[in-house]
């Protein structure tokens, strides 16, 4: 049996991530981030020819780039024609009623 007061998993997963060793760790991730960033630039300005997943090195091809580029206008475009169809006129979008 154990006695006195017990740390809840909170607690104790808090104060596994408060040392010196865990502060150290982020520190090091953080400047591998940083670095990598500074060597493939800024994966969320897309700029130029060539569109890379920074995790793998792998170069997107033309229409995977296209279509990333295009996410914010597709996806407007999408929730307008749902909302005319299915919340305004009440009719049926993308066969589903």
């Amino acid at each position: 049996m154990i006695t006195g007061n017990q740390a809840s998993v909170e607690q104790i997963q808090i104060h596994h991530l408060n040392n010196a060793a865990a502060i150290t760790r982020q520190d090091k991730a953080i400047i591998l981030l940083h670095s990598e960033f500074e060597r493939v630039g800024n994966p969320f300005l897309f700029e130029g020819n060539e569109f890379i997943n920074v995790a793998s090195k792998a170069v997107f091809n033309d229409e995977i780039a296209t279509d990333v580029n295009r996410l914010e206008t597709l996806g407007t475009d999408l929730y307008d024609t749902y909302k005319l169809h299915r919340l305004v006129e009440g009719t049926e979008v993308y066969g589903i009623q």
